[in-house]
């Protein structure tokens, strides 16, 4: 092998590695703090016309970048579920919280001036963390736990599943993200073993985002 060969195969060799690095840079891993608002019904079964609860959303996330765009985002949150019910007589409530965690794909497009928009998609699953009835008849008020209505024949389910999508925009703050944002919230399982209602859940939500790691 001539000289000017065996150099130019050395040089090729050592740049090869880092223009793979360069090519390879993600953003860094991020944790975030997550808080927000729920507006809870229920749809399915026999249920009549629902009107919407207000609800909290509170938890953490982290933002996993595996291409410059594209991310995997699990989250465990504390999510309040439900819905208000209204007739002549007075009025009630069912008020369902759970500790849920999504497993999402966020998806960020490149940036428009200071904000990335981004939109996300993914399952969930949730237990069941509480759940009571409330209810007005003639200006008294009262309140029994779903478990309490077992020996009727009624048993709530402790596990909740589905699909949740949504979007918004990501803010550069100092070196940290902030994000706000709506997502929908489409359950799949059946919140009891007899009625077919399940959850449907709109939030808006804000996160702050640190960065974690590389």
């Amino acid at each position: 092998m001539r000289l000017e060969h065996a150099l130019c195969v050395v040089l090729t060799a050592a740049t090869f590695p880092a223009s793979l690095r360069g090519q390879s840079t993600l953003p860094p891993r991020r944790l975030g703090i997550t808080a927000g608002i729920n507006s809870a019904t229920i749809a399915g079964g026999d249920v009549g016309e629902p009107s919407r609860r207000t609800g909290f959303i509170v938890g953490a996330s982290m933002v996993a970048p595996v291409s410059p765009s594209l991310a995997i985002e699990p989250q465990v949150l504390f999510t309040s579920k439900g819905a208000k019910f209204e007739d002549s007589s007075g009025g009630g409530s069912i008020k369902m919280n759970y500790v849920q965690v999504p497993v999402l794909l966020r998806i960020t497009a490149a940036p428009s001036g200071t904000m990335r928009p981004f939109v996300f998609g993914g399952p969930a699953i949730a237990l069941k963390a509480s759940c009571d009835l409330e209810g007005l008849v003639g200006g008294t008020s009262t309140s029994i736990s779903c478990d309490q209505l077992e020996s009727d024949g009624v048993k709530f389910k402790s596990v909740d599943y589905g699909l949740i999508v949504g979007g918004g925009l990501a803010f550069d703050v100092g070196g940290r993200t902030l994000s706000v944002g709506a997502r929908y919230d489409h359950s799949i399982a059946e919140i009891d073993d007899a009625s077919g209602v399940k959850h449907r859940v709109i939030s808006i939500m804000a996160t702050l985002e640190f960065p974690w790691m590389k």
